[in-house]
């Protein structure tokens, strides 16, 4: 991966951590629990968090009650993701391709080998950091000139 690309799959996380910050600022203050410590940091890895901030006890109980009262919600709505995309189950810390799902858990592929495919619970997996997307992308560049 370039220079160039890793500079613009950055640009591309910051933006997305910043539309989710204002999502999530907004939606917290429609339910009259607003974060105002809400802000986007950068990581020492170069990866992107929210930070919440600080919260009183009575806006923070309300917090926990909207995310509890939503939880089952989340669940039954999470999108599944594309063919191939590549995931971290964090379960075992392994990364791989998305294959498809098996009853209430996915199937996951290790990406550069002919390992055995693993199911996985879809709530213990992540998308990969960008450090972890440009490592994998070494593994296939090596992979291809050993070729």
């Amino acid at each position: 991966m370039t220079n160039e690309s890793l500079a613009q799959l950055r640009a591309e996380k910051l933006d997305q951590a910043r539309t989710v910050c204002a999502c999530l600022g907004s939606a917290l203050d429609s339910i009259g629990v607003p974060l105002p410590g809400l802000t986007v940091e950068q990581t020492d890895a170069g990866d992107y968090r929210l930070a919440l901030g600080s919260l009183d006890i009575d806006p923070g109980k309300e917090l926990a009650f909207a995310v509890l009262a939503g939880a089952p919600v989340l669940h039954a709505i999470k999108a599944v993701p594309d063919a191939d995309e590549l995931l971290v189950d964090t379960s075992t810390g392994r990364l791989g391709k998305f294959r498809g799902v098996d009853g209430k858990r996915w199937w996951l592929a290790a990406p550069f080998d002919n390992d055995e495919p693993w199911t996985a619970d879809p709530h213990k997996v992540r998308e990969p950091t960008v450090n972890e997307r440009v490592r994998a992308d070494m593994v296939a560049a090596i992979g291809r000139k050993a070729e």
